[in-house]
């Protein structure tokens, strides 16, 4: 699914493909990123009920988006690999470089050389890592650290894997900050703020949902509520919150709200120079998902699968 987002005048169109191309199953709970190179990677990710090991590319220059059949790339494993990990609810990063891929699954990482599409792994994480899915990993681009909010001691803390291979970490945001304990969020860094951002989320023991938006900064390894303007996504979970315009602004997508059945179609972007949200137009009632990958290229946003809940689960 592609549409437009420049001047959030918003253009929406299903993506069709040939039998014979190579196409990613449709799955839910994906991992994925993109790198500096305009490349998105996914794993994994349930396809109906199975979790899959599935790994592929897709090149995100905008000549490759408008044919009918995006350059999706299948990266297969060469002879005398590790096997394949099948996962779901996990989260991926790239290394600095761009040719290492990380799985960060639970409290174990698998790795996919790029060079020599080759797999190794598992590898443990710390001691008292969060074995829970629906983690996310965000690397700081300045750095090259990762910080996993949630990953540490049952949750009550962020693992930092530092890039020299040491760990440390920091609180989670208090009370005053994130009034809830915050699952199934979105967390990604900020380049224009030197900073990772997180928002919504939901409290799986009072399944209230997080309308806010906080700010880690690791120079002063402290959380911050960052105070937004503007109609907000509100109390959402699920979503998929990716940057666009060179870290300028943040899209938020799709997702979940635990007063009502069913996934979101509706997209938000969020201008971090002035901190105001600004809504597109809902997509149509039948691209409405959660669950899903995303990315942004040019002016176009791009939600590869996902779900909707209505009862039964239907993957897109």
């Amino acid at each position: 699914m592609l549409f437009r987002i420049l001047n959030l005048s918003i253009l929406f169109g299903f993506v069709t493909h040939h039998v014979t191309s190579q196409i990613p199953m449709t799955c839910t709970r994906m991992a994925y990123v993109t790198d500096s190179r305009k490349t998105l990677y996914i794993h994994g990710g349930n396809c109906e009920g199975f979790g899959a090991s599935q790994l592929f590319s897709l090149d995100l220059t905008q000549q490759s988006l408008t044919k009918s059949m995006p350059s999706w790339k299948e990266l297969t494993p060469a002879q005398g690999s590790a096997t394949p990990p099948a996962a779901e609810a996990h989260s991926m990063t790239i290394s600095q470089d761009s040719r290492t891929l990380t799985l960060w699954v639970g409290d174990l990482t698998y790795s996919f050389n790029l060079m020599t599409m080759t797999w190794t792994g598992p590898e443990i994480l710390s001691k008292n890592a969060t074995n829970c899915p629906a983690l996310r990993a965000v690397k700081d681009l300045r750095s090259g650290d990762v910080y996993v909010p949630e990953g540490y001691n049952e949750g009550t803390q962020m693992a930092i894997y530092r890039y020299n291979g040491r760990f440390s970490w920091a609180p989670m945001p208090t009370a005053a900050v994130m009034p809830l304990e915050s699952w199934l969020y979105s967390a990604v860094w900020s380049t224009l703020r030197g900073t990772m951002l997180l928002y919504g989320g939901n409290d799986l023991d009072s399944d209230q949902g997080s309308q806010f938006l906080v700010e880690y900064d690791p120079r002063t390894n402290a959380w911050s509520r960052i105070p937004t303007r503007g109609i907000s996504p509100g109390d959402i979970y699920n979503h998929c919150m990716v940057p666009a315009y060179n870290g300028t602004k943040m899209v938020v997508f799709g997702g979940q709200h635990n007063k009502m059945v069913g996934s979101l179609g509706s997209i938000y972007v969020l201008d971090l120079e002035s901190m105001s949200w600004t809504k597109g137009a809902d997509v149509d009632r039948a691209l409405w998902r959660s669950n899903m990958a995303c990315t942004v290229a040019g002016d176009n946003f791009v939600a590869w699968g996902g779900k909707v809940n209505y009862g039964i689960e239907i993957y897109l």
